[in-house]
């Protein structure tokens, strides 16, 4: 009971310190975004790993996110949390990127880098060699599929936390996943011989 009281009051003030950050940074002050950056930064490059993977240049990617961040941060109006705000940025940034990119196969050892959610050891395999399989393809769906099929399959994201972050409605979020798992699930049929790739999560 107090262990839990003490969580939350420290979950209280980190909420405050960043909004206080972020008021500070739209009133020019650069320190505060020097900051608010170092809280981010490493979430910012985990996105990019699983929307766009290690091949990519996650360097300047990660800069154009921050970038973009700190010109729009005045459209923050702070009605979702500001990690969220950014992860909108940081799809919409892998999504002008991958739409540049020639189809060419995805580089599987991004899967290592991406949470786990600690899964059995038996699910683990089995996600894995799933999400292994999945990833060798991803490169060959359009931009709003694949991302909205990584946020759900490999972040584990709800329909209304992607709509959010991709600006779309829930039923569109779920059709750009079915899509996505309906492409994925042909591709490998036809270059493996395999039925399926990936397991549908419910809603």
């Amino acid at each position: 009971m107090v262990a839990s009281r003490s969580m939350h009051l420290r979950v209280v003030d980190e909420q405050h310190d960043e909004k206080a950050l972020i008021e500070r940074c739209c009133q020019g002050d650069r320190r505060a975004f020097d900051e608010l950056y170092l809280l981010h930064v490493d979430f910012v490059h985990k996105c990019l790993v699983g929307l766009v993977g290690l091949r990519a240049p996650l360097d300047d990617l990660i800069q154009t996110v921050f970038l973009e961040a700190f010109r729009s941060l005045h459209h923050f109006k702070g009605d979702s949390a500001y990690r969220t705000w950014l992860y909108r940025v940081t799809a919409n940034t892998a999504f002008q990127y991958l739409r540049k990119q020639k189809p060419e196969k995805r580089d599987d050892d991004a899967l290592l880098l991406l949470p786990s959610t600690d899964p059995s050891p038996e699910q683990k395999v089995d996600e894995q060699e799933a999400l292994s399989t999945a990833l060798e393809y991803l490169d060959a769906l359009k931009p709003k599929h694949r991302i909205a099929f990584v946020l759900r399959v490999v972040e584990d994201l709800s329909l209304k936390e992607i709509g959010a972050i991709v600006g779309a409605t829930v039923p569109t979020v779920g059709a750009r996943i079915r899509t996505a798992e309906k492409r994925l699930r042909t591709l490998v049929a036809r270059d493996r011989g395999q039925d399926s790739v990936v397991e549908r999560r419910p809603s």
